[in-house]
């Protein structure tokens, strides 16, 4: 859930940034802030995942992770204010698929988490008698 509100913060300020509405230096010092604590968060779920046990989810959460680790490893991970305006669309394309990643990853965790509490609250065969 803070990945996702890392990621609309992120999408706001580039469109802010394309209607001129805050300063490039401004937008790169607030959104390097945080960039880094998006991608160690995600890394860190995403081995969580692993270490507990939860494979599928696991390789849902590797492909985010892996772009994450491309773009520290090609040092494409910080904005440059001097640079911001040749990348700005890339970006703004980049980080909605990333805020459209999260919101399916979060539709999917709500559905997991109410479907652990049904099976665990009632027994499968009172669930299939109120179905027939």
């Amino acid at each position: 859930c803070v990945s996702l509100f890392f990621a609309i913060f992120i999408l706001v300020h580039l469109v802010d940034l394309e209607s001129g509405l805050i300063d490039p230096r401004e937008m790169c010092f607030r959104v390097n802030g945080l960039i880094i604590y998006e991608f160690s968060l995600q890394v860190f779920l995403t081995l969580l995942f692993l270490i507990c046990g939860q494979f599928f989810t696991f390789l849902l959460n590797v492909p985010l992770s892996a772009y994450f680790l491309m773009r520290i490893y090609y040092n494409q991970y910080i904005m440059d204010p001097t640079k911001v305006f040749y990348t700005l669309e890339s970006e703004k394309r980049a980080y909605l698929c990333i805020l459209v990643f999260h919101f399916v990853i979060f539709l999917f965790y709500v559905y997991s988490f109410t479907y652990s509490l049904i099976l665990d609250h009632f027994e499968p065969s009172l669930i299939f008698r109120f179905l027939i």
